[in-house]
């Protein structure tokens, strides 16, 4: 097995590879926060530009059919987290997510996206996603979280962004289903400062970057060598930021990248 690895920080690692692959060889975690590819989730994202004269753009794809979405990546997930698992899902699979866990859960916490786009063809407009959390040990900030309904705007949400939207030279969505930093902040906190999160399938590492921002350790794994990218970048650059006051201290960048 060969794959990439960066090490951004001390106790700041990203991984390039198969996250299936590379979990039986990590450590433990004091929490898993992740966004899987959503089994059952078919259409996508449809951007329609219309410029003077020119016809308009239309660009769909099946997102969680495209990455071969499963669930075959709980078992090596579950034994490594020590307080809390944080799993983002859609209402197509939030039963069978449930029940490939054998750990408790705690809550199923809503996140209403305040921006959604609108619905795409003859179906209602989706402003909801789901996190189902679970208790993986003791000592998780359950008491943190005050309200399980969370109004965060969608950091890709066609023409109405938040300005996290990372986007490609033609306006194109980088990633079609990155999530905004704030969404990923409260599932941070439920461990404490200083302590670990691993994100199993990062994308362009909003966890990361909020991980970072908190003042807490992160390994992340991407499969996609152009996400892999997006996310050191992002992580990068978010561990060179200038602190406010009142922020956690910061993690101190590496001088020295490894491959």
């Amino acid at each position: 097995m060969t794959y990439l690895e960066e090490i951004l920080a001390d106790g700041v690692r990203v991984i390039c590879g198969d996250c299936r692959e590379i979990l039986p060889g990590l450590g433990r975690f004091d929490a898993i926060v992740t966004d899987p590819p959503y089994i059952g989730l078919k259409g996508g994202v449809v951007h329609r530009r219309y410029g003077g004269v020119a016809p308009k753009k239309i660009i769909s794809k099946s997102i969680g059919d495209e990455w071969n979405a499963s669930l075959d990546w709980v078992p090596l997930v579950e034994p490594l987290a020590r307080k809390v698992i944080c799993i983002f899902c859609n209402h197509s699979f939030i039963s069978e997510l449930k029940l490939s866990f054998t750990l408790e859960p705690i809550s199923l916490a809503v996140w209403h996206k305040i921006n959604a786009p609108p619905a795409v063809n003859n179906v209602p407009r989706q402003t909801t996603e789901f996190i189902w959390l679970f208790r993986a040990g003791p000592n998780a900030r359950w008491r943190s979280i005050k309200d399980t309904l969370f109004s965060v705007n969608s950091a890709n949400a066609g023409c109405v962004s938040s300005g996290e939207r990372i986007i490609e030279s033609d306006g194109r969505s980088s990633h079609p289903t990155q999530k905004p930093i704030g969404i990923m902040r409260p599932f941070v906190s439920l461990v404490d400062p200083g302590e670990s999160i691993l994100d199993p399938f990062m994308g362009t590492g909003t966890t990361g970057v909020a991980a970072v921002r908190l003042g807490r350790k992160f390994t992340g794994i991407e499969i996609d060598e152009k996400y892999f990218s997006i996310a050191c970048r992002r992580i990068a650059d978010e561990l060179a930021r200038p602190r406010l006051p009142l922020e956690p201290a910061p993690i101190e960048p590496k001088l020295e990248v490894l491959l």
